[in-house]
C-alpha cells in the first residue's frame, strides 16, 4: 500500500476526496488531511506520504511552495496537483519541479482514480527500478575484489589500457589521480610445480594486508602464477622490512619461499613498465637464490664476456685428482658470473661450455652417465644449484683419479728423489729441466706432485739435499785439510765457494770450517 496526504484549503474538497476515493482498491491507504501547505509540510515531514494531492491556491504556503519545499528533501515523493481553469500558470510552474500528474477542479471520481492507478503503476515501476539497481549495485560489490584484479591485469598487460582508461575508473575503484607515484611488488612462489589457487589467494591477501599497513594498496591481483600489489611509492628502506614479513608469513602457512621483485617508483601512467621491470627483476632468481627480494639494481644486465676456466688447468687440477684445486677454479668461475649479472639464457649458454670441459676429464666409462645428468644442470632455477651441481661432479671425477693417481704420484716422487741424489754435483739441475728432459711433464703439475708428497716445494729439498752432502763430505774429510771448492763444486754450487759458505751456515749455523772443527772434537 501506498500511504496518500491530501491537501486543500477548501474542506468540502478536502472530506469529499477522502470518502468518494476507494483508497484501498488501487493500492493505496490515506494517510492524512491538511488544511494548507505549512500543515501539510510539518504532515510530510512526520509520515512521509508516498504521494501528496495538493492545491496550488492555498494560504501560508501554496502548493508550489509546498513541492519547492518536499522536493529538495523528500525527492521520491509523487505529487498530483488540483488546480482550476484560471490557475494554469502555476500549474506550468509546478512541472518544472518535475510535477506530471493534474486534475482540473471540479474532477470526477472516475478521472481521480485513473489518474491514482497511474501514480500507482509509476511508483511501482520505480520499485522494481531501484530494487533492479539495488540488486546490480549489491552484485557489483560483490564482484569488485574480481573486476579490480581484472582491472590491475588489463592496466599492466593490455597495451590498449592508458590514463583515459585509469581516469574513467578512478571513482568507481578509489583509484588515486595521475601523476600519483606507485611501485608494484610482484610475488613468485618458488615451488617446484605451479601453485595452487588457494596458495595464489592466501598470498594475495597476505601481502595486501601486511603492504597495506606501509603503503596503501591501491589494487592486487593473481597473474598467473604470481601475485601483483600496486602501492603508493613507500621508500625501499621502508617497504622491505614489509615485504620480507610477507615471505616468512606465507612460508610458516605453506612451506615455500617466495621471491619478490620490487619496481622503482613511478606515475600511474607507467604500470605496463613497471610490470616489465619486475618480471626482468625475477630473473635475478637464478643469481640471488630463491627467498631473495629483488630489485632493478639486481637485475641482470647486457651480457659481456665471461672468461672460463684456462680448460688445461682445469682438467690438469681434476686428473690430477686435487678436487680443491678444481673447486677453487669453479668457485671464482661462479662469483665473476654472479657479479657480472648476464641474462639467464646467456649465462647458462656459459655454464653448458663449463660442463662440457669438466666431464670431458671423467673416466671413459662414466662420460655417458654425466651426459645424461646435463640435461638435469641446465635446468637448474638458480646460480647456486648449478654451482652445486658442477661441484659434486668436480669432486667426483678428481676423487676417482686421486685414488688411481696415489700409488702412480708416490712412484713419480721417488723417481725425482733419486734423480736429486744421483744429480746433485749439476749445477745446473732445476725442477724444469728434469720435467722437461727426464719425465715430460709440465712442470707446475710436477711440482705440485712432488710438494704433495714431501710437504716441501722442489727447490728448498734439492738445497737441503746439498747441504747434507755437503755436511757428510766436510765430515769424511778427516783431518786432512778441507778444500771449500771442491765440496761446493761437489754439490752443485758450481765455482762459488763463497756463495755456498754463507748458504751453508745460513742452514747449519756454522760456517763449513766451524763445521769441521766442531765434527772433528767428537
Amino acid at each position: 500500500m501506498y500511504s496518500v496526504l491530501l491537501v486543500d484549503d477548501e474542506r468540502i474538497i478536502l472530506e469529499g476526496l477522502a470518502v468518494v476515493v476507494e483508497w484501498e482498491r488501487h493500492g493505496t491507504a490515506l494517510a492524512g488531511k491538511a488544511k494548507n501547505g505549512a500543515e501539510a509540510l510539518e504532515m510530510i515531514r512526520e509520515i512521509r506520504p508516498d504521494i501528496v494531492i495538493t492545491d496550488l491556491k492555498m494560504p501560508n504556503m501554496n502548493g508550489l511552495e509546498l513541492i519547492a519545499a518536499v522536493r529538495e528533501a523528500y525527492p521520491d515523493i509523487v505529487f498530483v496537483i488540483l488546480s482550476g481553469y484560471d490557475e494554469f500558470e502555476y500549474a506550468q510552474r509546478a512541472m518544472q519541479y518535475g510535477v506530471r500528474h493534474y486534475l482540473l477542479k471540479p474532477c470526477g471520481e472516475q478521472e481521480i482514480m485513473d489518474t491514482l492507478d497511474r501514480v500507482v503503476a509509476e511508483l511501482r515501476a520505480a520499485e522494481e527500478r531501484k530494487r533492479y539497481t539495488q540488486g546490480i549495485r549489491a552484485q557489483f560489490e560483490k564482484m569488485k575484489p574480481q573486476l579490480r584484479q581484472q582491472l590491475l591485469k588489463e592496466f599492466l598487460t593490455n597495451k590498449t589500457y592508458g590514463m583515459k582508461e585509469w581516469e574513467s575508473c578512478r571513482s568507481i575503484f578509489g583509484l588515486p589521480a595521475e601523476g600519483a607515484r606507485v611501485r608494484l611488488i610482484l610475488f613468485e612462489p618458488d615451488a617446484a610445480s605451479a601453485p595452487e589457487y588457494e596458495q595464489l589467494f592466501a598470498l594475495q591477501n597476505i601481502s595486501s594486508e601486511l603492504i597495506g599497513e606501509c603503503a596503501p594498496v591501491h589494487l592486487d591481483a593473481a597473474i598467473g602464477d604470481r601475485v601483483a600489489v600496486l602501492c603508493d611509492a613507500a621508500p625501499l628502506e621502508r617497504l622491505m622490512p614489509v615485504i620480507g614479513n610477507v615471505q616468512r608469513v606465507y612460508q610458516a602457512y605453506y612451506g615455500i619461499e617466495t621471491t619478490a621483485a620490487v619496481s622503482d617508483e613511478a606515475d600511474v601512467g607507467s604500470l605496463r613498465r613497471l610490470y616489465k621491470e619486475t618480471l626482468e627483476s625475477l630473473s635475478g632468481r637464478f643469481y640471488l637464490g630463491g627467498g631473495s627480494i629483488i630489485t632493478r639494481a639486481d637485475t641482470p644486465q647486457p651480457a659481456n664476456m665471461l672468461d672460463l676456466p684456462d680448460a688445461e688447468e682445469l682438467a690438469r687440477a681434476v686428473r690430477s685428482g686435487s678436487a680443491a684445486e678444481a673447486e677453487s677454479l669453479l668457485s671464482d668461475c661462479f662469483r665473476r658470473l654472479k657479479d657480472m649479472r648476464l641474462d639467464v639464457q646467456v649465462a647458462k649458454t656459459y655454464l653448458a661450455e663449463l660442463y662440457m670441459v669438466l666431464i670431458r676429464q671423467a673416466p671413459q666409462d662414466r662420460l655417458s652417465g654425466y651426459f645424461e645428468r646435463a640435461v638435469s644442470f641446465l635446468a637448474s632455477e638458480t646460480l647456486g644449484q648449478m654451482e652445486r651441481f658442477v661441484l659434486d661432479i668436480a669432486r667426483e671425477i678428481a676423487s676417482s683419479y686421486y685414488d688411481a693417481n696415489l700409488q702412480h704420484r708416490s712412484e713419480l716422487v721417488r723417481r725425482m728423489i733419486a734423480c736429486i741424489q744421483e744429480r746433485l754435483g749439476d749445477e745446473t739441475l732445476t725442477l724444469g729441466r728434469l720435467a722437461s728432459e727426464v719425465f715430460f711433464m709440465n712442470a707446475d703439475y710436477l711440482g705440485r706432485l712432488f710438494r704433495k708428497e714431501t710437504g716441501e716445494r722442489f727447490s728448498n729439498y734439492l738445497l737441503a739435499a746439498r747441504i747434507e752432502r755437503a755436511k757428510r763430505l766436510i765430515a769424511e774429510s778427516g783431518q786432512s785439510s778441507l778444500r771449500i771448492g771442491a765440496i761446493a763444486e761437489a754439490v752443485g754450487f758450481g765455482n762459488n765457494p763463497q756463495y755456498f759458505s754463507q748458504v751453508f751456515k745460513k742452514h747449519t749455523g756454522l760456517t763449513p770450517t766451524e763445521f769441521k772443527r766442531k765434527t772433528s772434537e767428537h
